[in-house]
Formats: C-alpha cells, sequence, structure tokens
C-alpha cells in the first residue's frame, strides 16, 4: 500500500523526478494525492508551475479528477481591474462589494485572492483538508519526510489546529547568518520520532508557499473575505497585508513545522546574495531555504547515528 513507502532510497539514477512508475507512486504516497478527503492545490499565475517539480505533479495527477489534484490560476491585478469594469462586476467564483476599490489594487492583494480561490475550490471540491503549494515552492526535501501529508493534516482539529505552514522564513535566518534569533530553534532538543509543530508569531514566521489546512479554517477565511461563497476583492483590497499576515494564518490555530517540509525554489541564476533594500525579501528567502535545508540534514544524519548506538 502506498501509506507504507518511505523515502529513505531515492533513486539516484533518475533523481526525485524521473520518470519510472515507482518515483510517481512515491510523489503519490508523500503528496497523499487522491487520499480520501484530501486535496492539492498548485497556484500559479503561468500555464507551467515555475518548479519543475510541480510541473510534474500535474503532468503526472492533475488529468484525473479523482486525484483532486488543480492547478489554481493565480489572479493578477490587472485581470481583476477588469472584473470590476466589466457589465456583472462578478462571477460565480469572485466579486467587488464596493467596484472603486480596484482602483487601489495592488499584487499582494491579486496574491492573496489567488489563495482565497485555491480554498475556494477545495470547499466547493468536498474536502475535507487541502495542501496549498505556490508555483515557485521546491519539493526538493521530499526524501526527508516520514509522514504524507494526508497524515499530518489529520492532526488538524478545530478551533486550535486549522493551518500548518510547511515551510518557513524567519528575518533571522538572513539578519544572523542561518540562526533563528528569538525562536531558538537551534535549541530544540533531537527528536527522531517525529518534528515540532510550533505557534505560529504574527509577522515574524512568514510562509505561505506550502501549507495544510483544515476545511474549517478555509471556511473561516472564505467568510472573512466572502459571504462563505463568493470571494469579496474590495475586503481583500482593504486588508492591504501579506496572505500569510493575518488572512490565511492566526496565532492560536496555526502551527509551523520544524523542521520544514518545503522551502522556496530558486534557479541557480539567482542563488547569490544581493545588496540593496530593493532585494530583501529575496535575501530572507534564500537564507531560509538554506536553513531548511541544512535542519532537514542534520536531523537526518543525528537520526541515523542514533538508530546506529
Amino acid at each position: 500500500m502506498l501509506v507504507t513507502a518511505r523515502w529513505h532510497e531515492p533513486n539516484s539514477r533518475v533523481g526525485l523526478w524521473g520518470r519510472t512508475v515507482s518515483q510517481r507512486e512515491r510523489i503519490r504516497w508523500a503528496l497523499s494525492v487522491g487520499a480520501p478527503g484530501h486535496c492539492t492545490a498548485i497556484v500559479s499565475v503561468q500555464e507551467q508551475p515555475r518548479y519543475h517539480g510541480l510541473r510534474r505533479v500535474l503532468e503526472w495527477f492533475g488529468n484525473d479528477p479523482e486525484y483532486r489534484v488543480r492547478r489554481v490560476p493565480g489572479a493578477t491585478v490587472h485581470a481583476l481591474r477588469q472584473l470590476a469594469v466589466s457589465a456583472a462586476a462578478s462571477t460565480d467564483a469572485m466579486g467587488y462589494s464596493d467596484p472603486a476599490s480596484a482602483r487601489h489594487m495592488h499584487p499582494v492583494a491579486a496574491a492573496s485572492v489567488s489563495h482565497l480561490m485555491a480554498l475556494q475550490w477545495m470547499v466547493r471540491e468536498g474536502c475535507e483538508s487541502v495542501a496549498v503549494f505556490e508555483d515557485d515552492t521546491s519539493l526538493d526535501l521530499l526524501p526527508y519526510w516520514e509522514r504524507s501529508l494526508a497524515e499530518l493534516a489529520r492532526s488538524l482539529r478545530p478551533p486550535h489546529r486549522l493551518a500548518l505552514q510547511l515551510e518557513l522564513k524567519l528575518d533571522a535566518f538572513f539578519l544572523q547568518n542561518g540562526q533563528s534569533g528569538d525562536m531558538h530553534l537551534e535549541e530544540l532538543p533531537l527528536n527522531c520520532s517525529t518534528r515540532y509543530w510550533l505557534p505560529h508569531r504574527h509577522r515574524i514566521t512568514w510562509g505561505a508557499g506550502a501549507y495544510l489546512m483544515s476545511r474549517t479554517g478555509a471556511e473561516q477565511a472564505l467568510q472573512a473575505y466572502g459571504d462563505g461563497h463568493r470571494i469579496d476583492i474590495s475586503r481583500v483590497v482593504a486588508f492591504y497585508e501579506a496572505p500569510d499576515a493575518g488572512m490565511l494564518f492566526h496565532p492560536g490555530d496555526t502551527y509551523v513545522l520544524w523542521p520544514p517540509y518545503a522551502m522556496e525554489w530558486t534557479s541557480s541564476s539567482s542563488v547569490a546574495w544581493s545588496s540593496g533594500d530593493q532585494n530583501w525579501h529575496k535575501n530572507v528567502h534564500h537564507a531560509s531555504a538554506v536553513a531548511a535545508v541544512a535542519a532537514n540534514v542534520r536531523r537526518a544524519a543525528a537520526c541515523a547515528l542514533q538508530q546506529g548506538e
């Protein structure tokens, strides 16, 4: 059965995203593709996700409705403004309570609408949990996973566990050369049987590139920024915050997985550190990805040594 598969011996000859049947089945187990009550949403403005692994996921599983894997077309500022000036100013999925608010549309609002569209699809699909991935999220840490996403999602229970961030971006990782600052992640005891669920901290534990959300959490977000069925774009514009700054995640009902399962993907041409305030987010994202890799490798090595004692 798929649930017994493990990632300890990836096929090095074809790589993580090879075209063999075994690799496809391992990916299917890890992402819980087709698991009862579980959906997978990949948010992408472009027709093809930027990260090649997510392109492969859509290639393998995106065309069969039984798998409940879908590319959610990312919203853009232009498209949302066009909707505001159209005759109906609404669709079955979204609309404006105040079309004039479109004049204040900004990229962050468009990103937030995209995430709400993913949650809206999940609810309409009838799923109890969803894994949402932005299209530049890397799953190259998959060989270190011990539990599938559906297994993790079963620990999401209202009212205190509605969402689990699968990646973590910390300013401290960049500012303190890979250290986590007052999160003190380096001081957590080694745990080889499970990973830590750390409480989400507002404006500190960033990261909406990969997360799990329960149906209750999705319904609450859709109710807060719409009527529970249709998204009110005007409310999203008024929020004027990134989706991981209070729209999707809240202290008290959101947790962060550590070491993380995912990180932001970067091309080989964008890995170098960059100077200037305009590159702040890029550097934080890169430093956070390096910290994610290091934490997973250290844990795997320490646990392997411990098991060998």
